[in-house]
């Protein structure tokens, strides 16, 4: 999946490390958001879980991209745009980092 490239990264530091999020590319509807974390900002471990998101529904056109993360209250928040048209709103979704 991550075969053709990587790119759209967003970075947030919790607890000290780095924790990216980036979507893969060129992979059109198998393109999901991926997560990997670091203790030095240079080196990045992927979470073997990874995607942490892939889209699904009526809502979407089947991509995930752009993903920003903000913290919100007592959890983190991925938000990106629902790639359809017209694109009126960002959706969300919960995301447990901790």
């Amino acid at each position: 999946m991550k075969k053709k490239g990587l790119c759209a990264p967003a970075a947030i530091v919790i607890d000290n490390k780095v924790h990216l999020f980036y979507q893969t590319y060129g992979n059109r509807r198998k393109d999901a958001l991926c997560h990997a974390v670091s203790e030095d900002g240079l080196h990045f471990k992927r979470n073997p879980t990874n995607p942490v998101f892939r889209p699904a529904g009526d809502w979407t056109a089947g991509r995930a991209i752009d993903a920003e993360v903000i913290p919100f209250q007592d959890r983190y928040l991925l938000f990106m745009p629902p790639v359809i048209r017209p694109c009126k709103f960002r959706c969300w979704a919960w995301l447990p980092l901790l």
